[in-house]
């Protein structure tokens, strides 16, 4: 049961926005100790608009605080479709 509930949380859509037009973004991350991979895709007006996937390392500098680095391929419409990479960091805080 606790796997089922897991699954379906990470089905979830992961933030949506109802203005002008709706869009839907949904990322799901998938890790193994300090390793992850994410993919993440988005929706605009019922047309799939872009792709994300981006793997790394995550380091524990504290009960609070995470540092990541990452490579992330990005295809989107915006751009033909064409291959865009980067070279990333991320430091994320949990305020208590």
């Amino acid at each position: 049961m606790k796997m089922l509930v897991t699954i379906f949380v990470l089905l979830l859509s992961s933030s949506a926005v109802a203005k002008d037009k709706l869009w839907i973004s949904n990322k799901l991350e998938i890790g193994y100790g300090k390793i992850f991979i994410s993919e993440q895709v988005r929706f605009d007006r019922n047309e799939f608009t872009r792709n994300r996937i981006a793997s790394g390392l995550r380091f524990k500098i504290s009960d609070t605080a995470t540092f990541k680095t990452f490579y992330l391929l990005e295809n989107a419409l915006k751009n033909d479709w064409k291959n865009n990479h980067f070279l990333g960091t991320k430091l994320e805080f949990k305020l208590q």
